[in-house]
């Protein structure tokens, strides 16, 4: 054995788990590492699910397009978000951006306006993990 991950027990991949509520009947598309999950109408309830490479960076953008503010009100709620069981909605919302044509830059878990909400680690998941919850680096820093 060279390494670690070479264990025959150790896993490669993170499992990715997103469920989006619609409110109404929006558009949207689902986007993690140039993979898309999901385009065009949202009219129920999805979960969706994928696996990334353990040493990868992480990239998970969720955009809402072509609302027609005024009308009935569509949106889209990001009611669960994990990593590898790691619950980043609710409990780690505000590490994730929401650029929008309103400029709303609050956490937010509540997709109303036309743009998209990203969650980037910029680095290995784990790596990024062990930042954000203080527990210093792990290896090498983000």
């Amino acid at each position: 054995m060279s390494k670690f991950l070479d264990l025959l027990a150790t896993e490669t991949t993170l499992d990715i788990v997103l469920r989006l509520q619609p409110l109404g009947n929006p558009q949207v598309v689902v986007n993690i590492n140039g993979t898309i999950l999901h385009y065009g109408h949202l009219e129920m309830p999805v979960t969706l699910q994928h696996s990334v490479p353990l040493l990868d960076p992480l990239t998970v953008s969720i955009s809402l397009y072509d609302k027609v503010y005024g009308n009935n009100e569509t949106a889209v709620i990001v009611e669960q978000f994990d990593i590898d069981n790691f619950a980043v909605v609710p409990a780690w919302t505000q590490t994730a951006t929401y650029h929008n044509d309103h400029d709303y830059n609050d956490p937010t878990n509540y997709l109303g306006f036309n743009g998209t909400w990203e969650l980037s680690t910029n680095c290995p998941f784990y790596q990024w993990k062990h930042h954000i919850t203080g527990q210093g680096w792990l290896l090498t820093p983000c």
